[in-house]
């Protein structure tokens, strides 16, 4: 299996959301929303999994649209190739309420390693020193508050760490911040990895599948 190695940086962000709801909220008439490289996660309207195993989702993935984070803006999705080595960065920023948390992140459908961490904003004490050289194979890592100085200021870094896993497990996985609430207010997204080694089945075969796994 060939392998490329790739960084992914995934950025938690504060916004605000318009609120559709009648009564005004403490904000003015808006929600606060957690974004992920400035993208608050949304459902989509069927599951992509299923879409991509029909056929009415493509599986032919154009690489070069990707942003400098790796998301793909028409696929709302983080594609990944088939043997590639992600370094999936973790970055916490600091909201408007000058508040800086702790965010504990969740992997779906790998386990990965723990490479490194630091203050502030990635890559501010990236310290080679720091490395682990027996990394722990986990698929749950916490980015701790650790903010830049005693005056933050809204939307600066305060903490990030580093971990690596390899794309060997085609499908469609998320990746989410395990506080729940957080996670409901869009601190969330998915990686496509290698779809292009799923199956394709018709409607009619799909559905018979799904039949047999749920029958007692």
């Amino acid at each position: 299996m060939s392998q490329y190695r790739r960084k992914l940086l995934i950025a938690q962000w504060f916004c605000y959301k318009k609120q559709f709801a009648v009564t005004p909220t403490a904000t003015g008439g808006r929600i606060v929303r957690i974004s992920v490289n400035g993208v608050v996660f949304e459902d989509y309207p069927t599951p992509i999994l299923l879409d991509l195993i029909s056929g009415t989702r493509s599986k032919v993935i154009d690489y070069t649209a990707l942003d400098i984070n790796g998301f793909d803006a028409t696929r709302k999705t983080y594609p990944i190739k088939k043997g590639e080595v992600i370094d999936l960065v973790f970055q916490s920023t600091i909201s408007s309420a000058g508040g800086c948390e702790y965010h504990p992140w969740h992997l779906h459908g790998h386990k990965f390693w723990e490479i490194t961490y630091g203050p502030g904003l990635y890559p501010n004490g990236l310290d080679k020193t720091k490395v682990a050289t027996l990394p722990v194979s986990r698929d749950t890592t916490t980015v701790y508050a650790d903010p830049p100085s005693d005056n933050p200021v809204e939307g600066a870094g305060c903490g990030w760490r580093m971990v690596r896993f390899v794309a060997d497990n085609p499908g469609t996985w998320i990746v989410h911040c395990h506080i729940a609430p957080h996670m409901l207010m869009g601190m969330m997204a998915v990686f496509e990895e290698a779809v292009e080694e799923l199956p394709t089945l018709t409607t009619t075969a799909l559905i018979s599948y799904l039949d047999r796994k749920n029958t007692p």
